[in-house]
């Protein structure tokens, strides 16, 4: 394990970690930022930066747990359109970590969370449970999304929206199911 983060990407506008760029069967992640004593990616003060196809807590196989000490993502401060996610097969595993899968705090905005599997594996039915809550939002920056999510199996809430959390939106997002979304 590193002994801090994982990533920290403090004042680096347009950073982009892409753990794939195209469609692969059935999923192929590239970056893998798991068992850091710290956070698995801080980003701080960083505009336009773009998390997509990584495995933030979770080993390569999709199936082992591989904590962060701390959250698996962190955005804070005045950080600025981060995106997290996209198209499938662009989403994230983000499960598994310490504390939150994801945390956005202070004035975050503009923050995009699509097609996340928090606290569940990409694609499967057993949960890999985030320490404390799936999606943590406490930012007060507004215009923030969770979207077309999977969020599951987390030992807190799946989605928390506290402290001064303002602005943000929840579309087509599943949470308390397996990815199946059975009745």
């Amino acid at each position: 394990a590193n002994q801090g983060d994982g990533v920290m990407v403090e004042n680096a506008n347009r950073t982009q970690f892409l753990g794939c760029t195209l469609y692969q069967n059935p999923f192929v992640y590239y970056n893998v930022i798991s068992g850091n004593r710290g956070h698995g990616v801080r980003v701080k003060d960083s505009n336009n930066v773009i998390v997509q196809a990584n495995f933030l807590g979770m080993g390569s196989d999709n199936a082992t747990s591989v904590a962060n000490g701390g959250n698996g993502l962190l955005l804070e401060g005045y950080s600025k359109n981060p995106q997290v996610g996209g198209v499938i097969p662009l989403g994230n595993a983000i499960s598994g970590n310490t504390l939150n899968g994801i945390a956005v705090t202070d004035t975050v905005s503009g923050f995009i969370s699509f097609n996340t599997f928090g606290g569940i594996a990409a694609f499967q039915t057993f949960p890999s449970p985030n320490g404390q809550n799936g999606i943590l939002v406490t930012s007060s920056g507004g215009n923030n999304q969770i979207r077309t999510c999977i969020i599951s199996g987390n030992l807190g809430n799946g989605i928390e929206l506290s402290g001064k959390a303002t602005g943000v939106q929840i579309t087509d997002t599943s949470v308390g199911t397996t990815t199946v979304i059975t009745g």
